[in-house]
């Protein structure tokens, strides 16, 4: 191809696109520097997604580069100066202030912006001049506290309100401002034109709250009265809400009236804390304010701790109210009880979940976690293996009725290889009946593309690591995993494997990419480990 049909190509909008998505950064950058104009029709593509890391101090030259910007994740202290050309931070900034500082700067493709580096003094002033030059922007993470005086706070509420007309997703996680200034967050993030997913991952503590609920309430009526004046629909355009965490709960005053009125178009909650809900004449008017008001609900987490009654009670009442769950993750406390939550869910949702979870510890049965997998036939993901805390186990003596969740594809769970061994009958022929009956139930999830497993661990029994080999185990019952892209082992499962075993991997898992090893991991060293490796170069350990 000659040099002139080559700049030929570059300079048609549709082949430069369809060429740039198949480079890597790495390959974008070498044509660029080939020549000035391939450079300036391949500059677009280069910067739409750039990382400032970590001990990098960004040049102040990028700024001629971020109109480019579709995404900007800032992980550096230092990362925002590039925007201040050296300009002193005004007192009282206001919208003009900015406009003033922002020498030759503007984001007109940025749509997600992602803070996650502690902020110096001078980030904030920097973030909202950003935020206030990208009208465009769709979607805000704030991963790191932020200290605002109350001045830049009430500018973020400006830019919020007035700049970011696209904005459909807000999350903040720790966030130092004052808690009157949560109150004006919120009424501004529910009236917001365009916002449809607010994540406030954040605590506001101890309060006398209530007058600022009341406030809040009232500005949220007075808005939906001006909207319906205006004939326009009333309530907020909110599809997924996390509410900010308040120690003594919200009031049911604000909760159940916030609910019926004001989010109709609600599909994902994270439920908050309630207190005060005392009687039965309490629950059912909650549900009556979710049944109406929420209509489209179908996705739910929260705790389901004994310990806040109040609470427990508001997410059964939830869940009742819902028409049809599609997934619930539960988050427990150290005294939780979630028979009766679970009890709820497989009568009211069975056959809509499609998702369940337990976090943070939890008293689920064996029996819960086999009414779950025997009776949610949609059924895609279940996870009842948290990190931390006590950990529910099914027990291989209880799996007796085949499994309906045919298509699931994430299955996190431990496993209990105790046994009630019934006069006259061998512990030893039990067991194994029991593991080889669970490993087939689990190997008939031909859909499966993550497996989880962990053993609960008996000082009695020291069988239990065989489980995952051909000889002593019961490996080859897993070869209908043709879609397995993750193994998971949470115990020492792998010491006892042997070349067969993995070479088994090898053959019968085609899409196998990912091996995670619980504590101690692995020996590097081991033949058949590098064996695979070799045989799979792109596979990752961990």
């Amino acid at each position: 191809m000659q040099d002139s049909t080559k700049h030929l190509v570059f300079t048609i909008p549709e082949l430069v696109a369809l060429i740039a998505q198949y480079l890597s950064p790495h390959d974008t950058s070498q044509w660029m520097m080939t020549c000035k104009a391939i450079s300036h029709q391949l500059a677009p593509y280069f910067w739409r997604h750039p990382v400032l890391k970590r001990n990098h101090q960004a040049p102040k030259s990028l700024v001629r580069y971020t109109c480019h910007f579709q995404s900007l994740d800032v992980s550096l202290n230092k990362a925002f100066e590039f925007v201040m050309e050296d300009l002193p931070i005004p007192t009282l900034p206001t919208p003009h202030a900015l406009v003033a500082s922002a020498v030759n700067v503007g984001f007109p493709r940025l749509k997600k912006l992602t803070i996650s580096t502690p902020a110096p003094d001078n980030i904030p002033t920097s973030f909202l001049l950003i935020l206030y030059h990208s009208p465009n922007l769709t979607e805000l993470s704030i991963q790191r506290p932020f200290k605002l005086n109350p001045p830049l706070i009430q500018l973020f509420l400006i830019v919020l309100t007035t700049q970011l007309p696209c904005l459909q997703r807000l999350s903040i996680q720790p966030w130092d401002i004052k808690s009157m200034a949560v109150f004006e967050l919120l009424e501004a993030c529910f009236n917001h034109p365009q916002l449809t997913d607010l994540q406030c991952e954040f605590s506001m503590g101890h309060g006398a709250y209530d007058p600022w609920f009341t406030a809040l309430l009232k500005c949220l009526e007075d808005a939906d009265k001006a909207k319906e004046d205006a004939g326009r629909p009333t309530g907020s355009h909110l599809k997924s809400l996390m509410l900010p965490d308040i120690r003594d709960g919200y009031p049911k005053e604000f909760i159940i009236p916030f609910l019926r009125s004001h989010v109709p178009n609600l599909e994902r909650l994270r439920f908050p804390k309630v207190r005060w809900l005392v009687n039965e004449m309490d629950i059912q008017e909650l549900e009556e304010a979710i049944a109406v008001g929420c209509p489209m609900l179908q996705h739910l987490s929260g705790s389901c701790c004994v310990d806040e009654e109040d609470y427990c009670m508001a997410i059964i009442a939830t869940i009742r109210s819902c028409a049809g769950l599609k997934s619930f993750v539960g988050y427990d406390e150290e005294h939780p009880e979630i028979g009766s939550v679970i009890k709820n869910l497989l009568e009211y949702h069975a056959g809509t979940l499609e998702k369940i979870e337990f976090l943070e510890g939890g008293c689920v049965s064996s029996d819960d976690i086999h009414s779950i997998v025997t009776k949610c036939k949609n059924l895609r993901t279940l996870r009842m293996n948290p990190d931390d805390g006590p950990t529910p186990a099914l027990r291989f003596q209880a799996v007796s009725v085949e499994w309906v969740c045919r298509d699931i594809t994430v299955l996190d769970i431990l496993v209990d290889r105790e046994v009630t061994v019934p006069q006259g009958r061998n512990k030893i022929d039990i067991v194994i009946q029991s593991a080889q009956r669970f490993f087939a139930q689990v190997g008939r999830l031909n859909k499966l593309e993550e497996l989880s497993l962990g053993c609960k661990e008996c000082l009695e029994d020291e069988d239990f690591t065989k489980d995952l080999t051909l000889e002593y185990g019961w490996l080859g019952e897993l070869a209908g995993l043709k879609q397995l892209r993750h193994l998971r082992m949470h115990t020492d499962y792998w010491s006892p494997m042997s070349h067969e075993d993995v070479e088994f991997m090898n053959t019968s898992w085609p899409k196998l990419e990912k091996i995670s090893f619980g504590w101690g991991g692995y020996d590097r060293d081991e033949d058949h480990w590098e064996w695979l490796r070799e045989r799979r170069p792109h596979i990752i350990f961990v």
